[in-house]
């Protein structure tokens, strides 16, 4: 429609705010289920398409923020505004989900929750060391991917990027490990999906080692929490969806056991 204004490469009329949306078929391609987890093979061609996600982009930091809808990777505003959610949506997390999470995984809440700034220097000094800034997805999890049957459709697409931001790139496969993958399984395999994941980005041209980016991969494992905690109190409540922050909630706090992070914060 000649209305309609070319923003790169979206349709849209900036005064009704109508837009054009070009959709592909991909059948028979199929969703990840959250729930049930997925294979480790799966878990494998995600991590792969991690690395095409933020290859391209990471150490572009200038350029990230130039585009304001991204977020700024230091937006102390944010943090601040971020902290207090989490102490006003707490009691109503703790609450809901009293019977369904044991004791110890709800405690974790708290503590998080005030620790968030802390954490989020960690963050912060990784990324800036090793100049690790790229842009993310955010929601990196098996519900937001479709898994193919090449060649009728794409062996792996990834949906749904409302929350695309600035971050780290191993925050996305610690968000999608810790809650794609049921905890036994993730135990035996995160080292060797982060050391692929590495691998991959070295290919790439990304100067990083697999220390770094465990490192990277450990500060990642308690955004899936965070999720979990935020998203079940401001999303429209449905069974599957509590179902699904219960469990997300509970496999991270595994993982964040595993994997360390605890002592990291010093929260241990």
């Amino acid at each position: 429609s000649d209305v309609l204004h070319q923003q790169g490469e979206i349709e849209w009329d900036p005064s009704t705010h109508d837009f054009a949306l070009l959709m592909e078929d991909i059948a028979p391609a199929r969703a990840g289920d959250q729930l049930a987890g997925c294979s480790v093979a799966e878990a494998e061609l995600v991590v792969d398409q991690a690395v095409h996600l933020h290859a391209p982009t990471w150490g572009r930091l200038a350029e990230l923020e130039a585009h304001d809808w991204l977020g700024g990777s230091s937006d102390d505003g944010q943090i601040a505004f971020r902290t207090q959610l989490f102490e006003v949506l707490t009691p109503g997390f703790v609450d809901r989900f009293a019977s369904r999470l044991t004791a110890d995984d709800l405690a974790l809440a708290a503590p998080l929750g005030e620790a968030f700034p802390v954490w989020y220097d960690h963050v912060r000094e990784w990324a800036d060391r090793h100049d690790g800034w790229c842009a993310v997805h955010g929601d990196y999890r098996l519900d937001n991917i479709l898994f193919g049957a090449p060649p009728s459709s794409p062996a792996i697409t990834v949906v749904d990027w409302q929350t695309v931001s600035i971050g780290t790139g191993p925050a996305d496969v610690a968000y999608f490990c810790g809650a794609g993958l049921l905890p036994e399984v993730r135990a035996s395999v995160e080292r060797d999906l982060v050391e692929r994941y590495a691998a991959g980005l070295r290919a790439a041209g990304i100067d990083v080692d697999d220390d770094a980016v465990w490192e990277g991969y450990v500060l990642g494992s308690v955004t899936g929490y965070y999720m979990a905690l935020l998203a079940s109190q401001i999303v429209e409540q449905t069974e599957r969806g509590d179902e699904m922050f219960a469990v997300m909630a509970e496999r991270h706090a595994d993982q964040m056991r595993t994997v360390g992070l605890f002592d990291r914060l010093g929260l241990s």
